[in-house]
């Protein structure tokens, strides 16, 4: 047996998959490049930090992140992405300010 198609196995890649994917993504007007400053192959402090919604990079790798620690579906993940853009107020600037906001609106929505 191949250990690609064994159970644990297939558990393991699937954790390291992305799940949500940009052609997924539902707003189609993001920047696909990275702006002054701002390098879409770094990963970790200090550009992980902030979560620009308008770079496609970053949104698409911020809800695929969350899907993994949450185990949210897709579906939960597109509207987290609906939440992040349509967010009027003053929105959270950080991605842990984020998450904690869309962990909130989740358990307090009957129609998440």
């Amino acid at each position: 047996m191949s250990l690609l198609t064994s159970a644990p196995q297939r558990g393991l890649l699937a954790e390291f998959m992305d799940l949500v994917t940009k052609d997924d993504l539902q707003f189609k007007d993001y920047s696909w490049k990275a702006t002054p400053g701002d390098d879409p192959t770094v990963r970790g402090a200090p550009d992980s930090r902030l979560l620009n919604r308008s770079e496609g990079y970053e949104v698409l790798d911020f809800l695929n992140s969350i899907a993994r620690r949450h185990g949210w579906s897709k579906s939960d993940c597109l509207t987290a992405e609906r939440k992040i853009q349509n967010q009027i107020f003053t929105p959270p600037r950080t991605r842990a300010d984020w998450e904690e906001w869309l962990l909130k609106e989740k358990a307090v929505r009957i129609f998440w």
